[in-house]
């Protein structure tokens, strides 16, 4: 059996535990970064599926530069979007950076489809350079979004960048059917970031996870951590629904790497994600018999 959330009383809120442990599986040889590959991959695959049942929605990459010199091919998520995704369904995109760097390539792949664009084309891309816990309020404060036009944002963090009042300004962002969130949390060098935080890294720390209780956080599991998020994402924002699926180091077996918490109110998101976690030979996110819609009182 897994632990009980008593056993960790320094927690905001009483949740019931995980008692799955990690998959174990024997050493693969290195074949690069997968987990990172396969990270956009997921991303691309699910923003397909989600684009044919909405019709049309807007895209929000708070951290939309490239990662590593490889990230201008397969492992890109803005650049597999855009590629991947038609223009007259993917209408607004809104890529926040604040690496100079990153922003010349951001401003490059824009250019790049600018050109493509046809006098029919809906799409608008918009490059916005600055720190996005600072930049997303600031931009949409001033120009909200269409209340009717689906949304789905990334937040694909390195490790711990993506401030927690961020997370919950972009829930509020629409009154009704909230904006879907992509979370990505770094369980693969968590535990070894811990140690190198110093007294002036404590403000940083407790900005990311919203408090100061990021403690009682950093003493758990990885599965009981991916079980915590799921948690404040209904309980703290509102969602109906949130699953963390696990990113592995070797596609479907391996350590994790990352826990994708996936966040929204629309009920078709669960068989939507499952099948694209599925499609590119991530294995099967959860048992048949969880795939269905979760309410918002599950743990009430």
């Amino acid at each position: 059996m897994g632990k009980s959330s008593e056993e960790f009383p320094d927690l905001p809120f009483d949740v019931p535990l995980l008692s799955a442990k990690p998959i174990e599986s024997k050493y693969a040889p290195y074949q690069g970064h997968v987990w990172t590959k396969n990270k956009a991959a997921l991303i691309a695959r699910y923003l397909r599926h989600f684009l044919f049942v909405t019709k049309g929605a807007c895209y929000i990459d708070a951290f939309a530069g490239h990662q590593r010199e490889e990230s201008h091919t397969s492992t890109w998520a803005a650049k597999l979007a855009l590629e991947q995704c038609a223009p007259d369904r993917l209408r607004r995109v809104y890529l926040f950076e604040k690496d100079p760097a990153k922003i010349h390539a951001l401003n490059l792949l824009k250019k790049q489809h600018d050109q493509g664009w046809t006098k029919l084309s809906t799409r608008k891309v918009e490059v916005i350079e600055g720190d996005s816990n600072v930049t997303i309020s600031e931009y949409f404060n001033k120009l909200p979004l269409k209340q009717n036009l689906a949304t789905f944002c990334l937040l694909d963090q390195w490790t711990r960048e993506c401030d927690w009042e961020t997370v919950r300004y972009i829930s509020k962002l629409k009154s009704k059917n909230k904006a879907e969130i992509f979370y990505f949390l770094a369980q693969g060098w968590m535990d070894r970031s811990w140690n190198n935080l110093g007294a002036r890294n404590q403000h940083r720390i407790a900005a990311w996870w919203g408090n100061k209780d990021w403690l009682a956080f950093s003493k758990l599991k990885s599965f009981e951590r991916a079980r915590v998020m799921e948690v404040r994402f209904k309980r703290e924002l509102g969602y109906c629904y949130a699953q963390a699926f696990p990113i592995h180091k070797y596609g479907n077996h391996g350590r994790v790497m990352f826990w994708m918490i996936h966040a929204s109110d629309d009920q078709r998101a669960v068989p939507l994600m499952a099948k694209a976690y599925r499609e590119i030979g991530l294995g099967i996110p959860f048992n048949e018999e969880q795939m269905v819609w979760n309410n918002c009182f599950e743990f009430d």
